[in-house]
């Protein structure tokens, strides 16, 4: 039996950029979540049918949650900038990285939409863990590769 490389993907093996208007936000986001592009379904019972029919309806994209640890050298003025530009466009991209944590051709996705949310750094006085941050985008449409 030989060693072969796993092709599964870990979540460590991912990274996200997001940009604001003409705001390059410096660094990586720590994690990703929502964008998820679903609908809400209808049944239709035709003539009080014993089987419903689901009828088709509009997909919708969820809010895109984006969030990592706080750096007060970048974060500070980063976090202001993002604050004085909510309702402006913004692009999240996300791709995979290969070991050595560099891009993976051909897999990176790019969802717009416009900057809906940023938080003050969550924290506990008495807490021992790194203080976060998120901003969330509002989607227009749903991924695509980019």
């Amino acid at each position: 039996m030989s060693f072969r490389e796993s092709t599964l993907t870990g979540e460590w093996q991912f990274s996200a950029v997001l940009r604001v208007e003409n705001i390059d936000v410096p660094g990586e986001w720590d994690s990703v979540d929502g964008g998820d592009t679903t609908s809400d379904t209808r049944s239709y019972r035709a003539g009080g049918a014993v089987n419903p029919e689901a009828l088709p309806a509009a997909a919708a994209t969820g809010d895109v949650i984006l969030e990592r640890a706080y750096r007060g050298t970048i974060d500070g003025r980063v976090r202001s900038e993002l604050g004085g530009n909510i309702g402006r466009p913004a692009m999240v991209t996300v791709y995979a990285q290969d070991k050595n944590r560099n891009p993976v051709p051909g897999t990176s996705e790019t969802i717009r939409g416009i900057l809906k949310e940023v938080t003050r750094p969550a924290f506990r006085s008495e807490g021992d863990g790194t203080a976060l941050y998120r901003v969330v985008v509002a989607p227009h449409g749903h991924w695509t590769p980019s």
